[in-house]
């Protein structure tokens, strides 16, 4: 008889399992989850910011892609954004060299398998952390770009929708702005 499956999981017990993963998984819940392969276009997309964001960030401001730890102190899960984005000092947990807590933007490219999530429960996750001044998604089947935007002054959160490719996303937490052509560049949309 085999014995059962473990069905929840410490944190301690799931970065035990990541870092010695071949793959990476994230963490929600007590829940491993693991994640699936990109397809083309999420890559080229995510090729794409990265590669503005490495020529244009201000001083002082990193970008990181796909394996990149975040930890969400509120919620205690630990994801994998396609691209965050920190100024100033790496802040890490305090038992974890190789997980982040301070992003101030986050990307994650919007595929069929992690959209509703990506739009939801991972939303409402990374909305909680303390530092993040901006959250976007970009859709990788279609020419569509949402930019949650935090107002220092309130607190508040802004939406904002780009759908062509002449558009500007502005991203003020980084100084940078990126057109909708720039981050499509070369990408085939259904």
């Amino acid at each position: 008889m085999n014995a059962p499956q473990k069905t929840t999981y410490t944190p301690e017990e799931y970065l035990a399992i990541d870092r010695s993963a071949e793959h990476k998984s994230e963490f929600w819940d007590g829940q491993i989850m693991a994640m699936s392969g990109a397809q083309q276009e999420h890559l080229e997309i995510v090729r794409n910011i990265s590669g503005h964001f490495f020529s244009r960030l201000k001083k002082g401001c990193s970008a990181y892609t796909n394996d990149t730890r975040i930890h969400i102190p509120v919620s205690g899960s630990y994801t994998y954004p396609d691209i965050a984005v920190i100024r100033g000092n790496k802040e890490t947990t305090a038992d974890s060299f190789d997980t982040f807590t301070n992003p101030i933007l986050l990307v994650e490219v919007l595929s069929p398998s992690t959209e509703a999530n990506d739009r939801s429960a991972k939303l409402l996750r990374y909305l909680s952390i303390a530092s993040l001044r901006e959250y976007l998604l970009v859709n990788s089947r279609t020419l569509e770009v949402v930019l949650y935007t935090k107002d220092p002054e309130s607190g508040r959160w802004y939406v904002t929708t780009a759908e062509q490719l002449t558009d500007v996303v502005r991203l003020p937490s980084v100084d940078c702005n990126l057109t909708l052509a720039e981050m499509y560049q070369g990408v085939e949309l259904a």
